[in-house]
């Protein structure tokens, strides 16, 4: 207590000090936020057992920034945050008073020119919990980093950026880790179209309570080539070699968690986990830890919001071991957020039929680091998926979270320490070239070369080699104003674990479109692959059909077959339909319709006689707005699947916000939402209130009523939340 009075002190007469002196720094800024909710609800599970629970938070937040130029290049960055929340919770047996204090102050010292940037800082953030009966707990994260760059006119550049870490709690008996990072990398446009860059990663992590020392080094270098040769030829070439080396030593306990490097990145917005490939997404796996993914789990709009699970993984290309998975997301989430995701496991051998493995409630969370830590028992495969919705309406504090995006998705298997102890290698290696020439003008003509290698070897890590060589050709010709098409075909030799393989891939269309506001295009293509014992092949066919009929109603339809044969023998054949229609009777209404059928079969090893299944769905939506300031929506689904029962789904809602541009803004909000299939129906009501003060104070009243019920249980929700920002 004594801190936190001291800090709002020296807090406030620093304020002072400079608002009465504005010469002491260029720019000065600050933030008082004051945050009170009360939530309770009432929950009654099918045997008749009833739950309720209450709370009051309050939550106070400061924060005060300094920006200062001290001379023309030099300039101070320093601030400091300081939080305090106070919650009581109420539930049927018991009472929790509890507090959380959190201190965050901050300072960055930069120089900058033309030729080079220096910048040094430190920061430290430290975090007081106290609840009845548990003992207080303070964790402190703390940092030192320094930069250095140097950008010569002509020269390759260099930057350096090193970052010391210490993670502990006050009496360092329970965490004590320091961890020294230090990052070295380098550009240089050797000539025209040849860029080479080389980046060295060290990092040493000590874990003094589990006597644990992992020291690693990464070097990568990557050389890239583009260039046009007679304005026919063109070509893109690059070569990456990467060493990783670590170094584990161990006296005391503990476990280190080796990361698996996946071959690809998978996402889907899907209601249907067991079936369906997941779709590539490179930016899971790219590294960065802060850039989205555009994979959002945070809080859908109420109205008209997908509320569908996300499905987050990778392809590791072979079967691999994991037992530890990290989510990052692009912001800190306090504890009842964090907590009310849970998350379900799946794994599969194609992408395409997924095993249920295991379910976590919830996962840990931070607190210094933005990502959720699922851990599992041990289990090999070579595709693998969470899958978990977004954010809930029903949590407290959710309607301040409507982003919350996923920016990397990391594996790992986490091993006894005595077990990685030792050095451990590894080397890779990874060549890519395509070389396109345009051969022939009318019709155009096209031959493209493309070769795809990558090696992998070392200690404590399995070595392989994989490559692809395609050579193709690709032809495209306007026959007349109506009709147009276009033709490929290439021959892939490929070698991976499995041996070598061949594929020949074709293709071919035909578009035709007799009117502006019709257009066809009938789609084959194919797919004949050698393996090693066997012969597999893949054919599809889809014809695409659009229509403007009038203006303002567009239509559209499409069917398709297509069959292929999996590496274990087993056919597939797919038969699917989707037909939709768009209708703007007035510019305040919007009618939609969509089916969409996908009958599948399959046969072979394993399978006795014909496994069938029948998915097919029909939705119809209305949009009505008939004032810039209210939007009504209505929607209707029905849902049938071979093996499962059928259902239909329903969801309306009204959303209305008078006086848009006023000081004094309200807002309504109600929304429906049932499914037959499991008898579940949430109703949301949310009025508002944003009472804009003056220029810098802005004060919002929220009021969220939520009723839910289905076969399972009932609960009952009322969430009043009032804040006031004051800009300094």
């Amino acid at each position: 207590m004594k801190k936190r009075l001291a800090f709002l002190i020296i807090f406030s007469l620093f304020f002072l000090h400079v608002s009465a002196g504005g010469a002491l720094a260029d720019s000065i800024g600050g933030l008082i936020e004051l945050d009170y909710s009360i939530f309770d609800s009432k929950t009654t599970d099918s045997s008749g057992n009833t739950t309720k629970l209450n709370s009051h938070d309050f939550d106070q937040k400061y924060n005060l920034t300094l920006d200062k130029s001290i001379f023309p290049n030099l300039r101070l960055l320093a601030g400091g945050i300081f939080e305090w929340d106070q919650a009581t919770l109420n539930t049927t047996n018991s009472r929790i008073k509890s507090t959380d204090t959190t201190i965050n102050p901050y300072a960055d010292l930069q120089l900058n020119t033309r030729l080079y940037n220096v910048m040094a800082g430190y920061n430290r953030r430290e975090e007081k919990t106290t609840a009845s009966g548990s003992p207080s707990s303070t964790l402190v994260n703390e940092d030192y980093h320094a930069r250095l760059g140097w950008r010569p006119e002509g020269l390759p550049t260099l930057n350096v950026q090193y970052t010391n870490t210490n993670t502990f709690d006050k009496a360092h008996e329970l965490q004590d880790i320091t961890n020294d990072n230090l990052l070295l990398s380098s550009k240089y446009t050797a000539m025209r179209g040849l860029d080479l860059n080389y980046q060295l990663t060290y990092n040493d992590l000590r874990d003094k309570l589990n006597d644990l020392d992992v020291t690693s080094y990464l070097h990568n270098a990557i050389a890239t080539y583009s260039n046009v040769f007679f304005n026919r030829v063109f070509v893109n070439a690059n070569y990456s070699f990467a060493l990783r080396t670590t170094d584990t030593s161990q006296s005391g306990k503990g476990f280190v968690g080796v990361q698996l490097f996946p071959f690809a990145g998978l996402s889907l917005i899907t209601d249907l986990p067991i079936q369906g490939a997941l779709s590539a997404n490179p930016a899971l796996i790219d590294g960065n830890l802060t850039a989205s993914s555009g994979i959002n789990i945070g809080l859908p709009p109420i109205v008209g919001g997908d509320t569908r699970p996300r499905n987050i993984g990778v392809d590791f290309f072979n079967a691999t071991e994991v037992n530890e998975l990290y989510v990052w997301v692009d912001r800190a989430l306090p504890a009842q957020i964090a907590s009310s995701f849970s998350w379900d496991i799946y794994i599969s051998s194609d992408n395409q039929n997924w095993t249920f493995f295991q379910s976590l409630s919830s996962a840990p969370f931070g607190p210094f680091q933005n990502r959720f830590d699922l851990n599992f028992p041990n289990v090999t495969t070579r595709y693998m998926k969470v899958v978990v919705k977004p954010l809930s309406t029903g949590i407290e504090g959710a309607t301040n979270f409507p982003d919350i995006f996923v920016t990397e998705f990391q594996t790992f298997i986490k091993k006894p320490a005595s077990q990685v102890s030792g050095t451990n290698t590894q080397i890779n290696h990874l060549y890519n070239m395509n070389v396109r020439t345009k051969i022939l003008d009318v019709p155009s003509l096209y031959y493209d070369f493309s070769l795809y290698l990558t090696n992998s070897s070392g200690t404590g890590a399995s070595s392989f080699t994989r490559y692809t060589i395609s050579n193709g050709l690709t032809a495209a010709h306007t026959f007349s104003r109506v009709f147009s098409g276009m033709a490929r075909f290439s021959r892939n030799d490929g070698y991976d674990i499995n041996g070598s393989r061949v594929d020949y891939i074709y293709s071919a269309s035909v578009t035709a479109v007799p009117f502006r506001t019709l257009r066809h295009t009938l789609v084959y293509s194919g797919q004949i692959s050698q393996l090693p014992g066997r012969t597999n092949d893949s054919n599809a066919v889809v014809l695409n059909n659009s229509a403007e009929l009038y203006r303002g109603i567009n239509a559209n339809a499409s069917v398709g077959w297509s069959s292929n044969t999996d590496d274990k023998g087993v056919k597939n054949t797919s038969t699917t339909a989707v037909l939709g229609a768009t209708a703007v009777p007035h510019r305040t209404v919007t009618l939609n319709l969509n089916y969409s059928l996908n009958n599948t079969s399959r046969t072979g090893p394993g399978i006795e006689g014909t496994d069938h299944t029948l998915f097919d769905r029909f939705d119809a939506g209305a949009t009505y707005r008939p004032f810039e300031t209210v939007y009504i929506v209505a929607e209707f689904g029905v849902v049938h699947q071979t093996g499962a029962k059928s259902y239909y789904l329903s969801n309306y809602g009204i959303n209305w916000s008078p006086f848009p541009d006023g000081s004094l803004q309200l807002n309504f909000l109600y929304n429906d939402n049932f499914r037959s299939d499991t008898n579940s129906k949430d109703r949301t009501l949310s009025p508002s209130l944003t009472w804009k003060i003056s220029e810098k104070t802005t004060l919002q009243i929220t009021y969220l009523r939520l009723t839910s019920s289905s076969i399972v249980q009932s609960s009952n929700s009322n969430i009043l939340t009032g804040t006031l920002r004051v800009l300094l």
